[in-house]
């Protein structure tokens, strides 16, 4: 990713929107992350991506490696005293 300071993008902003055609530029103020310019399609592909996957998928299509892993809980303890306490 492309990173350019507030004041460059403010000076430059044909080659902001040049970089941003090729991939996401980040914007920074006062030495912080500010803002990501981005191209139009990227950004279609982004927020339909949000609204019509569930969190399922989402993980469904990460890394099958990670994805085939079992997890393996210890069983729990049915002791559900509540410990004296005094005020």
């Amino acid at each position: 990713m492309n990173v350019i300071t507030s004041r460059e993008f403010y000076q430059n902003t044909g080659k902001a929107h040049k970089i941003a055609k090729i991939e996401p530029v980040l914007i920074t103020k006062h030495g912080t992350p500010d803002i990501v310019v981005l191209n139009y399609t990227e950004y279609q592909r982004l927020t339909q991506l949000s609204s019509s996957r569930s969190l399922y998928d989402i993980f469904a299509s990460s890394n099958p490696q990670i994805a085939e892993i079992d997890l393996i809980l210890p069983d729990r303890e049915v002791d559900h005293q509540r410990p004296d306490v005094e005020f």
